[in-house]
């Protein structure tokens, strides 16, 4: 999910979409507080095409019992249980979005510096070099005896390198 930022250029659709579809597991999840639904609002201002993700987004989550398989088993004849298999499968939709979206976040957890949402992080590395991490950034630094390497995982950084013979 994106937080408001002068300092990038706008974000691909399909990172839109995947950030209005986490705010919509959030906003559902029974965990959303009155700030996280705030942020949401205001995320949605941010630019059209942040308005039309979350309106695509939601549209989606009403129709998550509204799918050709869930119409099917209220369809089928004897079935008593109709609405607990639509819920099912709904929760199976939620849940596949929710773990593809946890999935692609794994590289992030394991970096050695991240930010979050709406953070941003000022890091000094070893070599005195200096990066600005922005919102929902990660990065990973190994540096060894011939080289600085450092690798941008997820996001945005601004870095201030210093001198040294080894290549950055």
């Amino acid at each position: 999910m994106t937080e408001i930022s002068t300092m990038h250029a706008p974000q691909p659709i399909s990172d839109l979409s995947d950030d209005a579809l986490d705010w919509q597991v959030l906003l559902h999840s029974g965990r959303a507080s009155a700030t996280d639904r705030a942020r949401y609002l205001r995320w949605c201002q941010l630019s059209p095409a942040h308005a039309e993700a979350a309106h695509e987004a939601e549209a989606l989550w009403q129709d998550l019992g509204n799918t050709q398989a869930a119409q099917a088993l209220e369809a089928a004849p004897g079935r008593s249980s109709k609405r607990h298999w639509a819920a099912g499968i709904a929760a199976s939709l939620v849940l596949l979005v929710a773990g593809y979206g946890s999935w692609q976040q794994v590289p992030v957890w394991l970096a050695d510096y991240h930010t979050g949402m709406g953070e941003r992080q000022s890091i000094t590395l070893a070599d005195g070099s200096r990066v600005l991490l922005n919102s929902a950034s990660a990065l990973s630094v190994a540096f060894s005896a011939n080289e600085r390497r450092v690798t941008l995982q997820a996001g945005e950084a601004l870095f201030e390198t210093t001198d040294d013979p080894r290549p950055f």
